[in-house]
């Protein structure tokens, strides 16, 4: 039987904004260049459809790093590779 864990933030929607702030702090304080986008995916119904076609599309390109999940909506933390 197979598990999944899905981290939830808040119930607020303003909360994917506060953390995708947190996550990018400080990017331009030094050489390093951020190669992490973020997709945020709004959607009342067939979000799970959306997801799942949205990886399924760009599989070959993105490297997902974390799926952030609220009610109705989901951000994915991705790399675009080089493939």
């Amino acid at each position: 039987m197979t598990s999944y864990n899905y981290n939830t933030i808040s119930e607020s929607p303003s909360s994917f904004n506060d953390k995708f702030l947190e996550y990018s702090k400080n990017w331009e304080d030094s050489d390093y260049i951020e190669k992490k986008r973020v997709k945020i995916i709004n959607e009342e119904e067939n979000l799970e459809k959306i997801v799942n076609n949205f990886i399924v599309s760009h599989q070959s390109k993105i490297k997902i790093f974390d799926i952030k999940y609220i009610k109705n909506s989901v951000m994915i933390i991705y790399e675009t590779t080089n493939e």
